[in-house]
């Protein structure tokens, strides 16, 4: 889908992927001898595109992660007709393996801890209170970064993988962003200096699983709905984080 507004200053375009799959298209916008700039409302960033002028306008190769939205914007005149702006490419450079202690939201179900030796689905879980919870699940381990040159101008990204369905990154206490929807992706500080940090991930996920969960076989109901279409044996929906976690570099 895209929506098309012009103002005196710019030529704006909104797109987004309603795939539930990423997908890369190449797009013809009708501006002539301007930059194009991406823009993510979420975060504030902005950088500029890859990009080449044909006689139909300027064309713009653009990945999109499934279900992902932003804004084109074109403001600045082009100096030349094929465009040098690089699209940065993020590269792994480390994977958050665990184990992972798992605390779970009290009073809905579920153990007071977990310790998991790798991510996993909750919904697939053996123990019934983490297999039907519903609420905040928090997962705490610990990261070693390796020494980045502050001179590199290279920018680190933590990237969670698969969340179901929101989630709140803390490193070494402080909040780096909350994310809800692909990529689930937030950007680690650029003066974070190399060795151990406590990295701690709070995932919500919705409250279906455990109204199933409450209509098994002599279980002690934990939700309230007024009304619910669920039944003992309804299909559980993924729940929590699943992964993988990396550290990505451009």
């Amino acid at each position: 889908m895209s929506l098309h507004r012009h103002t005196p200053d710019a030529d704006i375009y909104f797109l987004s992927n309603r795939e539930n799959s990423p997908r890369t298209l190449r797009i013809v916008f009708r501006v002539k001898n301007l930059v194009p700039e991406l823009w993510r409302a979420e975060s504030g960033d902005t950088r500029q595109l890859a990009y080449h002028q044909t006689p139909q306008g300027v064309e713009v190769q653009l990945p999109f992660e499934a279900n992902d939205a932003f804004f084109v914007v074109f403001r600045a005149a082009a100096a030349h007709s094929l465009g040098l702006a690089a699209q940065p490419v993020p590269a792994e450079l480390m994977k958050v393996s665990g184990p992972w202690q798992v605390q779970f939201q009290s009073g809905r179900g579920a153990p007071e801890r977990s310790t998991f030796a790798h991510l996993r689905d909750l919904s697939t879980c053996e123990d019934a209170g983490i297999k039907f919870f519903s609420g905040t699940a928090s997962y705490s381990t610990t990261i070693s970064l390796p020494a980045q040159s502050a001179s590199s101008g290279r920018k680190r990204a933590l990237d969670l993988g698969v969340v179901h369905e929101l989630a709140a990154v803390y490193l070494d206490g402080r909040l780096l962003g909350t994310v809800w929807h692909a990529p689930f992706r937030v950007n680690l500080p650029p003066d974070l200096k190399g060795g151990a940090h406590a990295l701690e991930i709070r995932v919500d996920n919705l409250w279906v699983n455990r109204l199933i969960g409450d209509k098994q076989p002599g279980a002690t109901a934990v939700a309230f709905a007024p009304q619910s279409p669920y039944a003992a044996n309804s299909p559980l929906m993924p729940s929590g984080l699943i992964g993988p976690v990396r550290i990505l570099r451009e």
